[in-house]
């Protein structure tokens, strides 16, 4: 079994995008172990999506993907994260703030339909 998963550091800001066999050891290297790399230096990182598969290549597959067109949203009113996948990221986005209104007006709504997973 493998997992594909979205890792999110509140203190940077930051989301991280891997797939694993094993995410508690995985998460710990992120976090503790790992002594070069990336997400070493935006420590902590929270584990705030994950989709199993049963082949490496499908994870794979889907760690690409979601590499490429995810998205996360943070809602300060109602303190949430939101994790969402599009082919047209602007377009999206512009949907979540449309006519200029506060994010956090539009994202709640916006994020209980199709697009996107409330954490």
């Amino acid at each position: 079994m493998y997992t594909v998963y979205v890792l999110y550091s509140s203190l940077y800001d930051k989301i991280y995008i891997g797939y694993t066999s094993d995410l508690t050891a995985r998460l710990l290297s992120h976090n503790v172990l790992g002594k070069r790399g990336w997400t070493m230096g935006y420590r902590p990182w929270t584990v705030v999506y994950t989709e199993q598969y049963n082949e490496k290549s499908e994870a794979l597959s889907r760690e690409k993907e979601l590499k490429t067109t995810v998205y996360v949203l943070y809602s300060s009113l109602y303190d949430k994260i939101y994790i969402g996948y599009t082919s047209d990221l602007t377009a999206r986005l512009l949907s979540h703030n449309e006519l200029g209104k506060r994010m956090d007006n539009q994202v709640p709504a916006m994020a209980r339909g199709l697009y996107g997973t409330i954490l």
